[in-house]
C-alpha cells in the first residue's frame, strides 16, 4: 500500500484557519466584554445631554482602540505567514 504525501500548502491554509479563528475569537470576546459594560455606565451615569455626548465620544474611543487592536494583530499574523511563506519557498 503507497502513502500518498499530503500538499505543502494544507498545513498553511491549516494555520490560516486557525489564525482567523482567533481573530474573530478575540474581537468577539472584546465586544461581549466592553460593549455591555460601555451601554450600562452610559445608562446609569447620565444626568444632561452633554454628559450624554461626552461618554458617546469614550464609547467611540474604546472601539476605535479595539478596531485598531484587531487590525494590528490581523496585519501581524499576516506579516508572520507571508514570512513562513518565504522560508518554506526558499527551504
Amino acid at each position: 500500500m503507497r502513502k500518498t504525501k499530503l500538499p505543502e500548502n494544507l498545513d498553511f491554509s491549516r494555520d490560516k484557519i486557525k489564525l482567523k479563528l482567533g481573530l474573530w475569537t478575540i474581537l468577539v470576546c472584546w465586544c461581549l466584554i466592553t460593549i455591555p459594560s460601555s451601554i450600562a455606565f452610559l445608562f446609569t451615569e447620565l444626568s444632561s445631554w452633554g454628559e450624554l455626548i461626552s461618554k458617546k465620544q469614550q464609547i467611540f474611543d474604546i472601539i476605535l482602540y479595539g478596531a485598531l487592536l484587531v487590525h494590528s494583530v490581523k496585519q501581524a499574523l499576516h506579516s508572520k505567514s507571508q514570512l513562513s511563506d518565504k522560508s518554506r519557498n526558499n527551504g
